[in-house]
This record gives structure tokens, C-alpha cells and sequence, in this order.
């Protein structure tokens, strides 16, 4: 993946997590209920297993722009986009962004 190419794709992540973020509420009024923001989301109750094995809830980042990231560790362009992501994480900390990477290992079979 070129360089050019991973920062769109990055860039166009950011796009759709904001406005997913501002469609349920958490970044302005949601069309549909203005009170989107104060209720429960089934995203929120996740609880995920992180790098050193302590359970960690999504519902940490409640009312930031959340980027979810799915990369397996056999693609190599999920492992290629990953620094990018670090950087964006760095960059946008302070502004109310997270970004997470949800990986579950599988193994790929040949037949």
C-alpha cells in the first residue's frame, strides 16, 4: 500500500467515524433524538480483552469520536496502516478522538 493510498484510507476513516459519531449524537443533535447522546449504546457495554490481557470497556470513550480499527494479523496492510494510526492517536488525543484496533487472531488454512 502506497503512502498516498494509506493516508486516504486513514483520512477516510476519520470522515466516517464523525459523522457516525455526529449521526448518534455524540458530536451535536442527532436528527432523529436529541437525546442520543445520554443513552445507552450496545457499542459502549463491549468488553474487550487488550495486549496484556486486562478487560478494557468501550464505554471509556463515551462521548469521543470513537475509530475502530478490525485488522487481523495476517494482512499485511492492517500491519502496514498501523503506524498511522498511532500518529492520527497522537495527533487527536487532545481533540476528543480515539482510535482502537480490535484484532482477533485466526489462523488461515490452505486447502
Amino acid at each position: 500500500m502506497t503512502r498516498s493510498r494509506l493516508w486516504l484510507t486513514v483520512a477516510g476513516a476519520a470522515l466516517v467515524a464523525a459523522a457516525i459519531g455526529y449521526r448518534l449524537g455524540v458530536l451535536g443533535e442527532s436528527a432523529e433524538s436529541p437525546t442520543a447522546a445520554t443513552q445507552a449504546l450496545p457499542v459502549f457495554e463491549m468488553v474487550l480483552t487488550d495486549l496484556k490481557g486486562q478487560p478494557q470497556s468501550l464505554g471509556q470513550w463515551r462521548g469521543k469520536v470513537l475509530v475502530v480499527n478490525y485488522w487481523a494479523t495476517w494482512c499485511h496492510p492492517c500491519l502496514e496502516e498501523m503506524p498511522g494510526f498511532s500518529r492520527l492517536q497522537d495527533n487527536y488525543r487532545d481533540k476528543g478522538v480515539q482510535f482502537v484496533g480490535i484484532s482477533r487472531h485466526q489462523y488461515r488454512y490452505r486447502y
